[in-house]
């Protein structure tokens, strides 16, 4: 899978220049069900990590900046690793190839049914 550029990326309030690295993975050898994600800015030489994450009381209702702005592109690569990782969306339908592959199907069906037969 080719891997997005990007100029800087966004984490919080700071514009980190360098391509975005998002990375989910899960350790098989672990005894429970925890999926590791990783953040990274990679410019250069330079790798700048995410390593900790830091929580403050709000007031209820109260609006708060993102944790992270990431681009659709990346929101796919992070979708399709934890896909790999065994999540799956509570709710919705199959993937887009499973959905051509369906109405193919479909479409033979209403061929050998609907179409007179050829002598």
């Amino acid at each position: 899978m080719s891997e997005p550029t990007f100029n800087f990326a966004r984490i919080g309030d700071q514009m980190i220049p360098g391509k975005l690295l998002v990375r989910a993975t899960r350790t098989p050898w672990r005894f429970h069900n925890d999926i590791d994600l990783r953040l990274a800015v990679v410019d250069g030489a330079k790798v700048t990590v995410a390593t900790n994450l830091i929580l403050t009381t709000q007031d209820e209702g109260a609006d708060f900046p993102p944790l992270m702005t990431m681009g659709s592109d990346i929101g796919q690569q992070l979708m399709d690793q934890l896909w790999e990782c065994g999540l799956r969306p509570s709710e919705g339908s199959g993937s887009a190839g499973q959905m051509t592959a369906v109405q193919a199907h479909l479409n033979d069906m209403r061929r050998l049914v609907f179409q007179e037969p050829k002598p």
